[in-house]
């Protein structure tokens, strides 16, 4: 599994780069942190689990113009399966 890291110092970000491959992920440059909302709620990288190929693409996807309309779709998404589970296993 990959995650991105954006960062403005680029010595700061390798060492975090090294931090998250110690740690067993695999880390992708994900540029700068202007660039950081392309891995925000909304996007197509954000709480995903993808491997370094895919995340790229993944954050090569992010459309800034979507993203409103995108996380209004995820949170959907989660209140809706939080029903369905409530369904299947009542508290």
């Amino acid at each position: 599994m990959a995650l991105p890291v954006a960062g403005d110092d680029l010595a700061d970000k390798k060492v975090v780069m090294q931090l998250v491959e110690d740690s067993g992920f695999e880390a992708v440059d994900a540029g700068s942190l202007a660039d950081s909302w392309a891995m925000q709620p909304g996007s197509p990288a954000y709480c995903t689990d993808l491997d370094a190929t895919t995340l790229r693409a993944a954050l090569a996807r992010a459309d800034r113009a979507r993203m409103a309309h995108d996380q209004i779709a995820q949170i959907q998404a989660v209140y809706n399966l939080s029903e369905a589970l409530q369904i299947l296993r009542p508290v």
